[in-house]
């Protein structure tokens, strides 16, 4: 698998502009004059705006503001199982909600990191397993970029730089399992993750 230059990164680092969004009324009113409504935002599968805006203040994400979008890198990690493949079910929020995920393990990337960084640091924060019991896959790395509306964001379009490694994780479940946040820091909605085995074709050949 090939890796390739997405925009807006040098080399595998992302390039971050900063926009001034110190206090999360900043950005409420940003959207608001690019008529985005967080009216629905926190409710259903969709995250809060103080999600949103403890992104922006870590680098995670950026928004653009013609036509008003947000940038987001993200790595997902293929961990394989013979036939099956490792993904992550749902998510339990911290006020209880849940929400159907069905997506390989998955991490926002931060500024200035690569993505075999940001695929170690997720897979210990979401699985909670050792630094020593992850090794990437020499050569795996794959990239694409992906936009549509956000499912957390609903209103507001998302354009995904999508890189994606094999990982080799020792010492996992045979069979579903759940795990908690590790590190859930400021704005960090998701409490709970559900993990589960499936058939690897279907998933490996999604670009989502």
């Amino acid at each position: 698998m090939r890796s390739r230059s997405l925009p807006g990164r040098a080399g595998n680092r992302i390039i971050r502009p900063m926009t001034d969004f110190t206090r999360i009324e900043l950005l409420e009113a940003w959207l608001e004059r690019r008529q985005v409504s967080v009216a629905e935002w926190g409710r259903g599968s969709s995250k809060s705006l103080a999600a949103l805006w403890a992104e922006l203040l870590s680098g995670e994400s950026r928004l653009e503001g013609d036509p008003p979008r947000r940038i987001v890198s993200v790595v997902q990690m293929i961990i394989r199982r013979g036939e099956l493949v490792l993904v992550e079910a749902g998510q339990e929020l911290e006020d209880g909600r849940q929400r159907g995920r069905w997506q390989l393990p998955s991490e926002k990337m931060h500024p200035e990191e690569e993505p075999e960084q940001a695929a170690l640091r997720g897979l210990q924060e979401e699985l909670g397993v050792a630094a020593e019991d992850v090794s990437i896959v020499a050569g795996s790395l794959e990239s694409w970029q992906w936009e549509r509306d956000s499912i957390s964001y609903p209103g507001l379009r998302t354009c995904y730089c999508f890189f994606r490694v094999e990982a080799m994780v020792a010492g996992l479940p045979q069979g579903p399992f759940s795990t908690l946040e590790v590190a859930p820091g400021p704005g960090e909605p998701v409490q709970r993750h559900f993990w589960e085995w499936v058939p690897a074709g279907p998933i490996l050949t999604r670009r989502s």
